[in-house]
């Protein structure tokens, strides 16, 4: 998952220093929980790295992707899992961060994009309704997809356009467009 497409993987490795490094059980700590997307490639291969150990539970945070450490930010939710981690309540910490979970938007973006890529595209389009004033470019490109993938081209091109309007240096919208136009595929999973 890391390596030579990721930069910052790049930037910092030292094969001397860094080759055959793994986390072992007796690196662990009493107790141990680990925030993991399932369904986010990264996250699960980087989970299954880490040893099998009674000390050591799991919390999913499903779709939320990239985006699993937003799940104990803020100073309330991090102070209470924090708290519950030092009393070893892995059912509050459980609780706190499906809380978090669920008001994300992330998570309703990451939904969306699996429907589409489910070829749900009216699905998608639904779950990212909500979104359109909070964070118009996440809605605007969600729903693009979804409409080039139920057929309506035209509607998604105008779309595309709107973000590279509102944000010249939008790399993906350009992306998506010039594909769009060439009709060429695409992978939405960014």
């Amino acid at each position: 998952m890391l390596g030579e497409r990721d930069k910052r993987y790049q930037l910092r490795y030292i094969s001397e220093l860094h080759a055959g490094m793994r986390v072992n059980e007796e690196h662990l700590a009493e107790r141990n929980f680990v925030i993991v997307d399932r369904f986010f490639k990264n996250d699960f291969v980087q989970a299954n790295l880490l040893p099998a150990s009674d000390s050591l539970r799991t919390i999913f945070a499903p779709f939320m992707f990239h985006s699993t450490a937003k799940c104990v930010s803020g100073r309330e939710n991090a102070a209470q899992i924090f708290h519950a981690a030092l009393e070893g309540d892995h059912a509050a910490i459980k609780a706190a961060i499906r809380r978090k979970r669920v008001t994300a938007f992330e998570r309703a973006v990451n939904i969306a994009k699996t429907c589409n890529r489910k070829h749900r595209p009216l699905l998608a389009e639904k779950i990212v309704e909500r979104l359109k004033e909070t964070h118009p470019v996440d809605y605007a490109l969600v729903t693009a997809d979804a409409m080039r993938r139920s057929g309506r081209s035209n509607e998604a091109r105008e779309l595309y356009l709107g973000i590279i309007e509102r944000d010249k240096g939008h790399k993906l919208a350009k992306q998506h467009l010039s594909a769009l136009n060439t009709n060429c595929e695409f992978d939405v999973q960014k």
